[in-house]
């Protein structure tokens, strides 16, 4: 049987490194990789707002690296579509 863990360790649109891999992404593959790095962004954010300090480091660097899973899962997907 295949859980959803499995599922998203092996969705080549949550790699973390490297160049995505175009050869092995599905369209079954986006809707769980978005739903999956808005989970984890608003689990992040929760954490941003409860540590927060009013400088760089303390809100705003942290604030900008919600945005890379995005980056990594919907770039290539974007790219696909063009």
């Amino acid at each position: 049987m295949t859980t959803n863990t499995d599922t998203l360790d092996n969705n080549p649109l949550l790699q973390e490194r490297g160049l995505p891999r175009f050869d092995l992404i599905r369209p079954e593959h986006v809707v769980p990789a978005v739903r999956h790095c808005l989970s984890d962004a608003e689990r992040r954010l929760t954490e941003i707002e409860n540590a927060a300090s009013p400088t760089w480091d303390g809100l705003l660097a942290p604030l900008e690296e919600l945005d890379q899973p995005f980056e990594q899962a919907w770039g290539p997907v974007g790219h696909l579509l063009g």
